[in-house]
């Protein structure tokens, strides 16, 4: 699992100067420079994923479906993209009851060999429950009309920042919480391993406790987006970079989670 990753709108990252600590940069299909963005992130070592911005001129018919879903997929396809990999579609601000437009966005995207995701924004009309043809949810930083849970599950991936100044341009923080993302070259990133984790001392531990797992409970909604809260954890439990927790497992927190 890629944990950390950027994404943005406008302007052209300066892929060398991330931090080590991302590991994925997701781009919009429209970008006038997505295929040279796409061949930076990959020339550095990193994954990458796609998205189509939002236009809400086209939420009220339902032959643009379709057709916004193919020229997501030609710029993927133009850009070299490998099949199989995601393709979000920006969900935002529509008075239209939108389940059977997205359900068709994806099931073109699908069709056409690519992995289809959902990013959820604020002022979206659309039942979930009724959606097909949608892999991957990504939650927006809004709390405005953005549910918490998809489906009653958690989000694969949740946006922590919005328009953060980062290697000199305009960009969100998300994290990425459950596996399932397809992402562009997807490579195995490295972990510390269990032995080369140093064991908590005494005095690590205290001011933490022990706490079961429940089912559907992820760090994310333990810590409440706290990345500090999640790095913590992860140490204390020789986690490595995983964000993985199973249901029923003995899990050392801070005092502040329950």
């Amino acid at each position: 699992m890629a944990n950390l990753g950027i994404d943005f709108h406008s302007g052209v990252p300066d892929v060398t100067s991330l931090s080590r600590d991302i590991q994925w940069v997701l781009c919009d299909t429209f970008h006038t420079s997505f295929a040279q963005v796409r061949q930076d992130v990959l020339k550095a070592g990193l994954l990458f994923g796609c998205y189509q911005g939002y236009d809400t001129a086209s939420w009220s018919n339902l032959e643009n479906a379709s057709l916004r879903a193919k020229l997501a997929v030609s710029a993927c396809q133009s850009a070299g993209v490998t099949e199989g990999s995601v393709i979000f579609l920006d969900c935002e601000q529509s008075q239209f009851a939108m389940e059977e437009w997205v359900t068709t966005w994806g099931k073109t995207v699908a069709e056409a060999g690519y992995q289809p995701g959902a990013y959820l924004g604020a002022g979206f009309n659309c039942d979930w429950a009724k959606v097909t043809d949608i892999a991957v949810y990504w939650k927006s930083v809004s709390l405005s009309s953005v549910p918490n849970l998809i489906n009653g599950n958690p989000y694969h991936i949740y946006q922590v920042t919005d328009s953060t100044n980062y290697a000199g341009i305009s960009v969100d923080f998300d994290v990425e919480a459950m596996d399932g993302v397809n992402w562009d070259n997807d490579i195995v990133l490295p972990t510390r391993s269990a032995s080369s984790t140093p064991i908590p001392s005494s005095a690590s531990l205290a001011g933490t406790h022990t706490i079961t797992v429940q089912k559907g409970q992820t760090l994310w909604g333990l810590t409440k987006g706290n990345w500090s809260l999640i790095h913590e954890i992860q140490s204390l439990n020789h986690m490595g970079s995983s964000t993985t927790i199973d249901a029923g497992a003995s899990l050392i927190v801070p005092e502040s989670v329950s």
